[in-house]
């Protein structure tokens, strides 16, 4: 039996277990929900799970960093004369 949501401000929300992959295009997390099978799993929104799991996105990013993209011009490409 999956358990209920918890009521918080009169809205229902489920207890996120674990953050278990991130897509850096849809900036979205695939979410583990507290109680619940893996295929009851769901991509979630980052902005979201920031306002209500902050502490879990920042222990994820902290356990899997992600690639830095270095956009630096050379000057010498771009000069005109």
């Amino acid at each position: 039996m999956n358990p209920p949501p918890d009521l918080i401000d009169d809205e229902e929300e489920y207890e996120v277990e674990a953050l278990l992959k991130y897509d850096d295009d849809t900036k979205q997390f695939l979410v583990k929900w507290k109680g619940w099978e893996h295929f009851h799993n769901t991509w979630e929104d980052k902005a979201m799970l920031q306002r209500n799991a902050a502490e879990m996105v920042d222990e994820y990013f902290a356990r899997h960093p992600q690639p830095t993209q270095s956009w630096q011009k050379s000057s010498a490409c771009c000069r005109q004369d």
